[in-house]
């Protein structure tokens, strides 16, 4: 079980309004992915402000916003975590809250401007031909041992790649 303080010892809270012995059983930064018991992470984006989509997140479940502009009315029963930054925390508290599966893999990232998923791929069938059981996070497809996974993006958001990277320990 995950309980919100677990997550949020690895940020700088500024300010914390709620309960934090709380379960917590995911987390989300589009509204429409929150369900019950969801942390969600309102982040400012070019074209709009999660912080606009608070409302709906609490609709949808959520019980604990994280977010760096102050809210009022507050609701009662929700947590809510005050942060500098919602987009540089997004990464932390979910490497935190699927328990740093980074740490517990061998990673070789591909950078660049073309070809990263061609030697991406050349390289998750390298390794798995050699016998090693591999994962592949690419734009065409993701791949955990020899399960295929949608890409819906080029690059997955934080949470997405850490839900990815858990998954890739869980296999082995």
């Amino acid at each position: 079980m995950k309980t919100l303080d677990n997550i949020l010892s690895a940020i700088n809270v500024l300010q914390f309004v709620g309960n934090t012995q709380q379960e917590i059983v995911g987390l989300a930064i589009h509204a429409n992915e929150v369900k019950d018991n969801y942390l969600f992470i309102a982040q400012e984006g070019t074209l709009t402000d999660g912080h606009t989509f608070i409302p709906d997140a609490i609709k949808n479940g959520a019980k604990v916003i994280v977010c760096s502009k102050s809210l009022l009315p507050m609701q009662d029963g929700i947590a809510y975590v005050f942060v500098q930054n919602t987009k540089l925390v997004a990464g932390v508290l979910a490497a935190a809250f699927y328990d740093y599966p980074s740490s517990q893999l061998k990673i070789v990232g591909i950078t660049g401007t073309n070809g990263k998923t061609t030697c991406a791929t050349l390289a998750y069938q390298l390794f798995s031909n050699l016998g090693f059981t591999c994962g592949l996070l690419s734009t065409v497809q993701n791949q955990i041992a020899k399960e295929i996974l949608p890409s819906t993006h080029t690059t997955p958001n934080p949470i997405q790649l850490q839900n990815l990277l858990r998954k890739m320990v869980d296999a082995d």
